[in-house]
């Protein structure tokens, strides 16, 4: 019974071990059956794609040059107050502190009179009894004539000594007089001087002033400076410099110092904040030299009544965030002193020129163009002005070409172009709409690699 058992336990072993090789040779044959059954794919020739590129269209145009810079604000007229004799402080103006604003012929501050008024009076004695001296001159001299008619005869002599005559000693006494009366008005003049007024509109920008200090002829009391004027003293490239109408100072017949002419209309541009005003400025003239450092030419641009003290000021322009009659839209800002502010100066006009834009101008003044079969040209271009924002071509350019402004990795001429605005390419001549901005862009650079490789 045991051995039964056994025999049927060792059949089932060779079973076991049959079965996964039937398996596995049954499935080698599917895969081999459904492999020959399988049909070849057609191949289908992909089409060749452009590289998708942005163009704008050159226009011939007139364009003003503005040349812009920028400065601070400086005070066009500045002095310090200098007492010219010493003497104490006897009143100060209310004004005469740090930033107050004086008008012009206003007292500035008196000093105590008492010592010149006396000086005043003391030549006025003087002057009296000079005038006493010079009457006696005159009356001895007259006595001496007639004595000298009388009795010159005798002595034979036809001309009198003017010793004799007193002739030196009216001089003398004339010029004792003359001295008497210069003396007179140097008093005035020192009276006059104890009060010092404001020599033009100004504002103080320091002082020294107290009322019963002892002020010492010659030391510095203010520093103040003028209200009427201000200048921007603007650092320009010397390239820029032959865009603008600069006034060249100039001698007339009579030795006068004259500007050659008009300068150019000048703009002065002032922000606070998200504001920004702008004022009318005038180009005065050029400093005559060119810093050593920056290698910068400068000129200067007048502002007229920079603290509002002659009326409102034309010319502002409304801010983010202002309404039309709010108090904030006709507010009108002071160009004080310090002020960093943006210049821009009206210079020649350029005609007949194709601005584009700066980053369309490649390495070596070369634009890149696409032509009406949608294929890259390289143009050697001419320029007569490049900006931040703009180049101005001259030649080299016609109005109508399509200029590229896509940086291209690998640009050869006739290469194949895709522009959104420009021919159809293939798909378009065989009726299927051409590939758009928005569903070329998320292929991604491997895609736009290999088309720049296929259109090589």
């Amino acid at each position: 019974m045991r051995d039964d058992q056994l025999k049927i336990t060792e059949d089932k072993a060779w079973l076991r071990r049959l079965l996964p090789l039937v398996v596995i040779a049954i499935g080698a044959a599917a895969s081999v059956a459904v492999v020959k059954s399988r049909k070849a794919p057609k191949k289908k020739q992909e089409q060749v794609q452009g590289v998708l590129v942005e163009t704008v269209r050159a226009r011939t145009e007139t364009r003003q040059v503005t040349v812009v810079g920028h400065g601070t604000v400086q005070p066009r007229r500045e002095i310090n107050i200098i007492p010219e004799l010493s003497g104490r402080i006897r009143w100060a103006h209310p004004q005469l502190v740090v930033g107050g604003v004086i008008k012009k012929g206003q007292v500035l501050l008196r000093i105590d009179p008492v010592d010149y008024t006396l000086a005043l009076e003391r030549s006025r004695a003087q002057i009296a009894q000079a005038e006493r001296g010079v009457a006696e001159a005159q009356s001895n001299s007259q006595v001496a004539r007639r004595e000298w008619k009388i009795l010159g005869k005798s002595t034979g002599r036809k001309e009198p000594n003017p010793l004799t005559l007193g002739v030196p000693q009216l001089k003398q006494a004339q010029a004792s007089l003359a001295g008497a009366k210069a003396e007179l008005k140097q008093a005035r003049v020192r009276l006059a001087r104890t009060v010092i007024r404001a020599p033009f509109n100004l504002r103080v920008r320091r002082e020294t002033v107290e009322v019963g200090q002892y002020a010492l002829q010659g030391q510095p009391l203010a520093a103040v400076y003028g209200t009427d004027e201000a200048e921007v003293l603007v650092p320009l490239k010397v390239s820029d410099m032959r865009w603008i109408s600069v006034p060249r100072q100039v001698f007339d017949k009579k030795g006068r110092v004259r500007p050659s002419g008009p300068g150019s209309p000048a703009s002065v541009y002032l922000e606070l904040g998200a504001r920004r005003f702008e004022r009318a400025g005038k180009l005065e003239r050029s400093v005559g030299e060119v810093d050593p450092t920056s290698r910068m030419a400068k000129v200067v641009v007048s502002l007229d009544d920079p603290y509002n003290l002659k009326g409102g000021v034309k010319g502002s322009v409304k801010g983010k965030g202002d309404s039309e009659g709010s108090d904030m839209s006709t507010f009108r800002p002071d160009y004080e002193i310090g002020s960093f502010v943006e210049v821009r100066l009206r210079g020649h006009l350029l005609r007949d020129v194709l601005p584009i834009p700066t980053e369309a101008l490649r390495i070596g003044s070369v634009v890149w163009v696409a032509n009406k079969e949608n294929k890259l040209e390289i143009r050697k271009v001419k320029t007569a002005r490049i900006t931040e924002r703009e180049a101005l071509v001259t030649s080299g350019l016609s109005a109508g070409d399509r200029v590229i402004l896509t940086a291209i990795g690998a640009a050869l001429p006739d290469m194949k172009l895709r522009t959104s605005d420009g021919q159809p390419d293939e798909k378009a001549k065989s009726g299927k709409p051409p590939l758009s901005d928005k569903k070329a862009q998320p292929k991604g650079a491997k895609k736009q690699a290999s088309l720049t490789e296929k259109a090589r």
